[in-house]
């Protein structure tokens, strides 16, 4: 016979284990999963679970505690389901917010854009920006120019478009720009939360056309564009433009729209060489984006516009990405390129 005998079972549920004094049971103690039990000569018994720690004497309960752990557990499991319904919420304002933007953009752009579409079907369009090759644009008043920025004061280009997107960038060139005849297309962000913050961060500066400047300028409209923006979308009377970095990409786009077989881009030097006018770079200004981005307007440009040619006029940072043809003017002042080595464009437009 034992004096003391210690006992050990498991069952495929349950851990049991005992404590014999001469052949009596003096204690067991009883786990299964998360739950466990022990209990002393039916005088003391503890149980514990993943929520409480109990403690009774003689079947009367004299101690209760909350499992820490447990409680730990369940603050952060809260905290979870908090922030998946603050996520579910917002992406629920968001899919509100696109959905009533895309009627807008709808609305507006089906009324304004399809008047011009294939307006300009087989003719040269010459996109002009306003690198300092701008300067040397061929001077035929024929020419139909898009003009973005200040581009309109380059005295070297008759504009028939302008685009803009960006307050700031213009807000001092406003009242000369009444004074023109062109037509002035106004670009308004509607990606959310841009198109409800209106402005830079922080340095509060407003990032696009408001209403009221709209309204009060002669032969103007408004129009939408998707910022930040990698993908050009195909329809413009019922999607958005695409920024990609530059207002130039809108008014590229447009003019795919219009028909063009050729799309010169004049201006678009996408480096650190400044503006045709002197003013300083801004310091937003990326050279590398700019070309990323004029690389995606590429391929999208040859599997939906085959038929369309693009021409980089005096190019600098684009040199090698489209067809690179060069102005006499420029050639002048640049001895270094051989001329017999490199297409020239002349006034009319016609590559030698």
């Amino acid at each position: 016979m034992y004096i003391f005998r210690f006992i050990k079972q498991h069952t495929p549920n349950n851990t049991n284990k005992f404590i014999e004094i001469c052949g009596c049971r003096i204690s067991n103690s009883t786990k299964s999963g998360n739950i466990k039990k022990y209990n002393f000569m039916n005088i003391l018994t503890c149980y514990t679970d993943m929520y409480y720690f109990k403690m009774y004497l003689f079947h009367i309960l004299i101690f209760k505690k909350i499992n820490q752990n447990w409680l730990i557990s369940a603050i952060n499991e809260i905290n979870k389901v908090n922030s998946q319904i603050s996520r579910l919420s917002l992406d629920i304002k968001y899919i509100r917010i696109k959905h009533q933007m895309g009627i807008s953009i709808y609305n507006q752009h089906s009324k304004i854009f399809p008047q011009f579409k294939n307006l300009h079907r087989g003719e040269n369009i010459y996109l002009i920006a306003t690198g300092p090759t701008s300067l040397y644009c061929p001077h035929n008043k024929q020419n139909i120019c898009i003009g973005v920025n200040h581009s309109f004061l380059n005295k070297n280009v008759i504009l028939k478009y302008w685009f803009a997107i960006d307050y700031e960038v213009n807000k001092n060139i406003l009242d000369e720009l009444k004074s023109e005849k062109f037509i002035k297309f106004f670009g308004q962000c509607c990606s959310a939360p841009y198109d409800h913050y209106y402005k830079y961060r922080p340095k509060n500066e407003v990032y696009h056309f408001p209403d009221y400047i709209i309204e009060c300028m002669p032969n103007a409209v408004k129009f939408y564009f998707d910022h930040p923006s990698k993908e050009i979308n195909r329809d413009i009377e019922t999607q958005a433009l695409p920024d990609l970095g530059s207002c130039v990409f809108p008014a590229a786009y447009f003019a795919l729209y219009t028909g063009c077989s050729r799309l010169l881009l004049v201006g678009c030097d996408c480096s650190a060489n400044g503006y045709f006018n002197k003013q300083p770079l801004s310091n937003r200004f990326s050279a590398n984006l700019l070309i990323s981005s004029w690389e995606i307007f590429k391929r999208y440009v040859e599997v939906f516009y085959p038929n369309v040619e693009i021409i980089s006029v005096n190019p600098i940072g684009l040199k090698g990405m489209f067809r690179d043809v060069y102005t006499a003017s420029f050639l002048a002042e640049h001895p270094e390129i051989d001329r017999n080595s490199v297409e020239i464009l002349n006034d009319e437009g016609e590559i030698q």
